[in-house]
């Protein structure tokens, strides 16, 4: 286990940046999208948070689905459940959740992360947060403050 000593939150979106005690290792670091996500586009989508509303208890493991680009404006990408299914989606506690673009094996970028949606699972447009504006500005800023 690695201690957390210092935690930097984003004041309006769920995102935070933690310095840790120790460097993690074996750990490839997801880089950031620099562009918005295109119309039909397909993403990727991680977290630990519940597999549906009716037993809101999060996961035991990582879970992972593919999701699909439906709109996108200044702020946000809206997304809809693609692989393994339609109803594909986040839940309770997968807020910031990322979602990335898997550019070829290894090699990923962080497009969005999970802001909100309606009950899970859902085949409904999910509204998350883009990272290529000021989420973007603001991660670069603290890293590099923070060191």
């Amino acid at each position: 286990m690695i201690s957390v000593l210092a935690a930097y939150q984003f004041p309006s979106k769920d995102i935070a940046v933690a310095r840790l005690a120790t460097p993690a290792y074996g750990i490839r670091p997801l880089g950031l999208s620099t562009v918005a996500p295109k119309t039909g586009e397909i993403l990727r989508i991680t977290g630990w948070g519940a597999l549906d509303d009716a037993n809101p208890v999060p996961a035991t493991h990582l879970q992972a689905g593919q999701v699909r680009v439906v709109t996108v404006d200044s702020t946000t990408v809206g997304v809809v459940g693609y692989r393994p299914e339609p109803i594909t989606s986040a839940c309770l506690d997968d807020s910031g959740a990322p979602y990335f673009a898997e550019l070829r094996p290894g090699v990923a970028r962080l497009v969005s992360i999970e802001s909100t949606g309606p009950g899970c699972p859902h085949n409904q447009v999910e509204t998350t947060s883009r990272v290529n504006n000021l989420i973007f500005s603001w991660l670069r800023s603290t890293i590099h403050v923070t060191g």
